[in-house]
């Protein structure tokens, strides 16, 4: 499913002349899915499943990343530049904003952050203990 997300993730933001509002939602739609199925991992008692889906996280995590910097450089913008024109209803049509707006709340509602069983190590417990002296 990864490997899916990231090759439309390249085709749709490779070519900003064929960047479309219905390509946008399906990306969208399709990390939607990702992340969805992704979160049931993180919920595993498996601490390797987890930690395979921490690994996914941060592989999309870092391709998106990257295709975000091309797309500033091919746009000629800056991060911030690129992100207030996004956070601007003004420069989308109403359905197109709508959908948008839709989308990024369902995304921010996964809250794919690394669950603390994976990030804590056990700790050896070494004081305290007790010492018998035998002879």
């Amino acid at each position: 499913m990864i490997d899916n997300l990231l090759k439309q993730m390249r085709e749709t933001l490779g070519d900003l002349n064929s960047l479309t509002p219905t390509k946008m939602k399906d990306l969208i739609e399709t990390t939607v899915e990702t992340f969805r199925d992704l979160k049931t991992h993180f919920e595993s008692s498996d601490p390797a499943e987890r930690e395979a889906a921490m690994s996914a996280v941060e592989t999309i995590k870092e391709a998106f990343q990257e295709e975000a910097n091309k797309l500033y450089k091919k746009a000629g913008m800056d991060p911030e530049v690129m992100s207030t024109f996004i956070k601007n209803p003004m420069n989308f049509t109403q359905s197109e904003w709508e959908s948008v707006a839709d989308m990024s709340k369902e995304l921010e509602s996964l809250n794919m952050q690394e669950p603390k069983t994976v990030r804590e190590t056990p700790r050896r417990a070494r004081r305290n203990k007790i010492v018998r002296l035998v002879g």
